[in-house]
């Protein structure tokens, strides 16, 4: 753009991108597709003890999620965080999710698509 002045060179670019646009038929660009929504499970660690038979939180609990049921390979493991409380991202499916500790007692769950499947793992202490 030798030989044009400032305001020259401005109204050259205007005329530019006016073309730019016009060549792309003036319509804005179309969204991405959305991301395939997560799924897995949600849930919290708990245990009973004591007489008072109220389930309380188990922080730090390790948990192991099997594919079907406990024959199932182990597909995998997690910590309870200081709440109890465990999320694990997995396929759709079928799992049975267990504490890794004596007395625990599983639960199978069903994750569906695009959805979180929520679980309350108690173990049964003395």
């Amino acid at each position: 753009m030798a030989g044009l002045t400032r305001s020259g060179t401005i109204v050259a670019f205007v005329a530019l991108m006016a073309l730019s646009v016009s060549a792309c038929g003036g319509a804005s660009p179309s969204p991405s597709p959305s991301a395939t929504p997560s799924s897995g499970v949600r849930g919290i660690s708990m245990v009973v003890a004591g007489l008072s038979n109220t389930p309380w939180p188990q922080p730090s609990m390790r948990i192991a999620v099997h594919e079907g049921d406990l024959a199932g390979a182990v597909v995998a493991m997690t910590t309870a965080d200081a709440r109890g409380a465990f999320k694990l991202d997995l396929a759709p499916g079928r799992y049975t999710i267990v504490q890794v500790f004596g007395g625990a007692v599983p639960k199978t769950v069903t994750v569906a698509p695009g959805q979180y499947a929520s679980v309350k793992l108690i173990i049964q202490g003395k």
